[in-house]
């Protein structure tokens, strides 16, 4: 990947952290849709929020880990940062996920298989259990990671971390330009047979395959966008007016097509968020865009359960509940319980673990201050 020796000021990126939030909550409504009002829409393109993901995780990981990397720190310290970021709301979202197996397959006469409590422990190391299960190539109906399937994500996630932690990071624009066009060709391909990337990385063994294409490209071109600067050559549009369209670009019932998946992939996310990481911010907007980027990993990963959880809950004591009442009690629980988790336990436990890893590896780990602003400790513990 193209590196960088600049060595001017680190940027803040606000921004980011409303991108990031705004895509969460997208998955969250498209879940909810599928949870409780199913086949009463067309499929929305709110999962290229994942492909957003990867892309500012990119993005972000350059810009907090990039020279730090040249400079000396190890991959296994690199990797222990990433691991206290991204663990201690995953347990959470394993348990609950558990939880809500367990009750299922308690009051309904039904076992399922690939949630065997067997399998909690490999879930916790983010071990694909449910490819032991499915027997289809291509999106088998059976998540990788059937506890809680938005877990798929984080599997990818911590491999393009760990290979960009290696020195390939390091290759020069020759090499890498070529690289990168031939995994967007290939992406390309295998988007365009499928109609869609809606199923890479989520369930059957090709769809597993194609997961790693899924996040290879996008986090590449994250970490591009960093290292070229092209964000500081746009002009500043305020934060809100990109965050509303990604919300236009995310919420549309238009169904799934290859040319929207693959349109948004290599020219809308790009432009996004070059424009949101220079985008202009009051100070409204700027707390608005850090309370997203905040709230936006824990609703990602807790949403899931949650809602299943509350589903399950509301009918119990009402019967046949409207829909909106079932949508609108599970976001509301599923924000409150994303906010009092990540005040009362995420952050303290990550600051807890931070300390004791500074302490283990000064001076070379990167060290993530307190507090929840956007520039370099906020972005480095926000973005997994």
């Amino acid at each position: 990947m193209v590196t960088s020796s600049t060595s001017e000021p680190k940027p803040y990126f606000l921004g980011l952290d409303g991108l990031r939030g705004i895509a969460a909550f997208a998955v969250m409504w498209l879940h909810e849709l599928m949870l409780f009002r199913p086949g009463e829409f067309p499929p929305l393109p709110a999962f290229l929020a994942v492909d957003l993901f990867f892309m500012l995780s990119g993005f972000v990981i350059a810009y907090a880990y990039g020279q730090k990397l040249d400079r000396g720190l190890t991959w296994s310290r690199f990797m222990a940062a990433r691991s206290i970021r991204l663990y201690p709301m995953l347990v959470v979202g394993s348990v609950l996920g558990v939880a809500v197996s367990v009750v299922k397959q308690s009051v309904q006469p039904i076992v399922i298989p690939e949630e065997s409590l067997i399998y909690v422990v490999p879930a916790l190391l983010l071990i694909p259990t449910g490819l032991l299960h499915t027997r289809d190539w291509f999106d088998g109906g059976i998540a990788i990671y059937p506890f809680n399937s938005p877990m798929w994500s984080l599997f990818f996630e911590i491999v393009a971390s760990a290979i960009y932690g290696t020195r390939i990071r390091t290759m020069g624009l020759r090499l890498f330009v070529p690289v990168l066009a031939v995994g967007a060709i290939l992406l390309s391909i295998l988007t365009i047979w499928a109609g869609t990337l809606t199923g890479f990385g989520v369930a059957g063994w090709l769809g597993f395959a194609a997961g790693f294409l899924r996040v290879a490209v996008p986090f590449a071109m994250g970490a591009a966008l960093h290292e070229s600067r092209w964000y500081l050559r746009v002009p500043k549009i305020p934060v809100v007016v990109i965050l509303t369209a990604l919300g236009g670009v995310m919420l549309p019932p238009i169904g799934r097509h290859w040319w929207y998946d693959l349109s948004c992939l290599f020219l809308v996310f790009p432009a996004m968020i070059c424009l949101a990481a220079n985008a202009a911010t009051s100070s409204r907007t700027a707390m608005l865009c850090a309370t997203l980027g905040g709230l936006s990993y824990a609703v990602y990963l807790l949403h899931w359960p949650v809602s299943r959880i509350v589903g399950f809950v509301v009918k119990a004591l009402y019967p046949d509940p409207p829909p909106d009442l079932l949508i609108g009690a599970s976001i509301a629980t599923t924000i409150g319980a994303s906010w009092i988790l990540l005040k009362l336990y995420d952050e303290p436990l990550r600051a807890t673990l931070r300390r004791w890893l500074t302490r283990s590896t000064a001076p070379a780990l990167v060290v993530l201050g307190p507090g929840g602003g956007a520039g370099r400790a906020g972005l480095a513990r926000r973005f997994p």
